[in-house]
């Protein structure tokens, strides 16, 4: 998904390999129909977020005390990152993309929740 401004990892294209992580993406719930889009991602030289990035616009730098290393392509937020919310921590593995032509849909998964009884 793409993440308004207020992205907690910046404002990129967030995707998971965890399907409970798609499924909070998704906004469905108990008794509607949702889908997951699976891509193929290319990560390319990664930052690892120790922490929320929600300021970032594009790509971190390589080295913050020197711009000419270049950019990271991607952010990951693998868990137990704190998320800033207090105490808690990051749950599930994260990948944040700043240019959607790192990313290649290759299919929709259709699914509906159902109710238990």
């Amino acid at each position: 998904r793409l993440a308004r401004e207020s992205g907690l990892y910046g404002q990129g294209v967030y995707f998971t390999d965890q399907s409970c992580k798609s499924l909070q993406y998704s906004g469905a719930n108990c008794g509607h129909t949702g889908c997951f889009i699976v891509a193929r991602v290319i990560l390319g030289h990664p930052s690892n977020a120790v922490g929320p990035l929600k300021s970032l616009r594009v790509e971190p730098l390589v080295d913050e005390t020197n711009p000419c290393k270049g950019r990271c392509h991607s952010v990951i937020a693998h868990p137990g990152v704190p998320n800033g919310n207090g105490m808690q921590k990051q749950v599930h593995r994260e990948y944040v993309l700043f240019n959607g032509a790192q990313a290649y849909p290759e299919m929709i998964v259709n699914f509906k929740i159902s109710q238990t009884q």
